[in-house]
């Protein structure tokens, strides 16, 4: 498959070549403790012993990182390159995020192609939710509050500044829930909840589950230039009302078409997106052939323009039982470069988990038809079919 998108504008990199001066600099950052925040040493000695990040050796020479913009997005989606998003939920995971763009490219090489291995990297950060059951133990996502999501937030954005400093990084743009609780009372409440958070962290868009009902926040962040993607289909927050985790529009011709009118209505409220939880492949292409923003999926198959997962899914981060979209990727480990004892051990495991994910993205072989993907029922699709879909 050839892609629209050349490297250079994938990377945003003019020159990846690294003299052997920058390469031992690259190395000396590395060993350093991390910080997202600017440091003046009081004197040379002070300077010399910083463990910060920053002012560890000069940066000029090295290629700048690149920050992505909802802009990026819209051109990988014109351009047919499916779009990768993985959720962080704290400083560590938001660096592993925005390392996967970086972490296989080598120091020699000046073109690099999107055929090959792992490239590209992750273009959307998501801090979801989710973290409340994947990183804070609670039963359901309803159980998190705003201020507790808030400090998960920025803390990414941390973790997603902090690569700033460091050699060509293809640095993701950073996408937040709206939890439960922060926007259902009143318009009002959800335009603060939804400033307290672009104040707090930075965050380039707010994801927010739900249809009709949430309709007029929309028209009125984006009337404020605030970026949203919508969610439908399973949505985490109303589990309880939906019969829990379970797909959505696959036993029922009505559900399906309010599927498919829900999408309609929140592109036409403004929507830059579109997240696709747990729908039959057959309803997420009627929606993504209809469409006009792209739609990204998480258990809706390969027919959306990108993907999306929880990073703690994603690379085994829990012992528990995993959704049937989640992938079992199958990454060697290279014994000559990595070992149980070793400190980085995990990490490096973690990264290479992510970038075959990008890889499979990237190159459309995940997800996979029938192993990672929902049927709807041969009755209700045939009803569909010959009395039409809206």
């Amino acid at each position: 498959m050839r892609f629209k998108l050349s490297s250079r504008e994938i990377f945003g990199l003019s020159n990846v070549r690294a003299s052997s001066n920058s390469f031992n600099c690259n190395r000396a950052l590395r060993a350093k403790r991390y910080s997202s925040l600017p440091f003046t040493p009081l004197n040379d000695d002070h300077q010399a012993s910083s463990n910060r990040l920053v002012n560890v050796c000069s940066t000029d020479s090295l290629p700048k990182s690149q920050v992505l913009t909802l802009s990026t997005i819209r051109k990988l989606y014109e351009d047919k390159v499916p779009i990768t998003m993985l959720t962080a939920h704290d400083f560590s995971t938001a660096r592993m995020v925005g390392m996967s763009a970086s972490s296989s490219i080598s120091n020699n090489q000046a073109e690099s192609s999107l055929t090959d291995r792992h490239l590209a990297g992750i273009d959307i950060c998501l801090v979801g939710d989710s973290l409340a059951m994947v990183s804070l133990g609670y039963s359901s996502t309803t159980e998190l509050g705003f201020d507790e999501f808030s400090s998960h937030v920025q803390a990414v954005r941390r973790g997603l500044d902090s690569l700033k400093h460091e050699k060509f990084h293809r640095i993701p743009i950073l996408v937040a829930d709206l939890p439960f609780g922060s926007y259902e009372a009143s318009l009002e409440q959800g335009v603060r909840s939804a400033i307290e958070l672009s104040k707090r962290a930075r965050v380039d868009g707010f994801k927010i589950e739900g249809g009709p009902e949430i309709v007029p926040l929309i028209r009125r962040l984006t009337s404020f230039g605030m970026s949203v993607f919508g969610h439908i289909g399973l949505t985490p927050q109303r589990a309880s009302s939906l019969g829990g985790f379970k797909v959505q529009g696959h036993d029922s011709s009505s559900k399906a078409r309010q599927i498919i009118s829900d999408a309609l209505l929140l592109q036409d409220s403004g929507c830059v997106a579109l997240v696709l939880e747990a729908i039959p492949t057959e309803v997420v292409h009627q929606i993504t052939t209809r469409l006009s923003i792209p739609t990204i999926g998480i258990g809706a198959g390969p027919s959306t323009d990108g993907q999306v997962l929880v990073l703690n899914d994603l690379i085994g981060a829990l012992d528990s039982e995993t959704p049937k979209f989640v992938p079992k990727f199958e990454v060697p480990r290279n014994s000559n470069k990595m070992s149980l004892s070793s400190a980085k051990a995990s990490w490096k495991l973690g990264m290479d988990i992510v970038n075959e994910y990008v890889y499979q993205v990237r190159t459309r072989q995940f997800p996979v038809m029938g192993q990672h993907t929902y049927k709807m029922k041969p009755q209700v699709l045939k009803e569909l079919d010959e009395k039409g879909w809206i």
